[in-house]
């Protein structure tokens, strides 16, 4: 349920951000410029909602392995 509501808050948040023209062809060019192909807002919409609860689990499993992460630590002077 909550992959839902929070799938829907992103569409939502992409449906707002689109009525801005400026952010409209900075969205368009970063995509073009990236993956030489600019989705449709249903496209996009679409792809969105294929994600799974699986899919997400396993990318922050690979991303948040402890054994690649660093740690930094500052401590004071003494």
């Amino acid at each position: 349920m909550q992959l839902h509501q929070t799938k829907q808050k992103f569409i939502g948040q992409i449906a707002l951000a689109e009525e801005n023209r400026m952010s409209l062809i900075i969205s368009m060019a970063k995509s073009l410029i990236d993956f030489n192909y600019v989705d449709t807002l249903p496209q996009l919409f679409e792809k969105i909602n294929a994600v799974t609860a699986e899919q997400l689990l396993e990318i922050s499993n690979e991303i948040f392995d402890e054994s690649k992460m660093i740690a930094l630590l500052f401590e004071p002077k003494q």
